[in-house]
């Protein structure tokens, strides 16, 4: 994360840990985090989140879908 904060290179950083440095640490970061959860956030990276969220752009979460997953045919 700190070689990331100063390292021009990047346009943003997508994380895929659950551990919650990243996400209390976004702020650092001169790019935009997209921090994706294959799981139920845990209370430790929900406590990271808040912490962020008193920043300028506080996080956001997209609701999961309601609902199962269905296919669509594209018409023909």
């Amino acid at each position: 994360m700190l070689a990331l904060a100063v390292d021009p290179d990047y346009d943003v950083v997508h994380n895929n840990s659950l551990h919650h440095l990243p996400v209390a640490m976004a702020a650092a970061l001169s790019v935009p985090m997209l921090t994706t959860l294959h799981t139920p956030p845990t209370p430790w990276l929900e406590s990271a989140i808040s912490l962020g969220s008193s920043g300028e752009s506080p996080p956001s979460a997209p609701t999961p879908p309601t609902g199962g997953a269905r296919a669509s045919r594209r018409p023909r």
